[in-house]
């Protein structure tokens, strides 16, 4: 999970007892994981409700390796 878009924001949400990172683009990640350490697994993984969001949802999520930009582009005008 450690690469997925849609699933690592919620693991480290449900861990929020260990330490995070957050990347340039706001990609969060662990800081550090054990071999054979217990995380909590968030419910939103097993109840279908990631599997209902639309692919906008999972363009704007920030990409995994820190640093890519979401392909969803705000654009503001005066």
């Amino acid at each position: 999970m450690a690469g997925c878009q849609k699933c690592s924001r919620d693991l480290v949400l449900a861990n929020a007892h260990k330490p995070v990172v957050k990347h340039p683009n706001g990609f969060l990640s662990f800081r550090d994981l054990s071999v054979g350490e217990t995380l909590w697994l968030p419910d939103k993984w097993f109840s279908g409700e990631l599997d209902a969001l639309p692919l906008a949802y999972f363009a704007a999520l920030p990409h995994p390796d820190g640093v890519t930009p979401t392909t969803v582009h705000v654009t503001t005008t005066a």
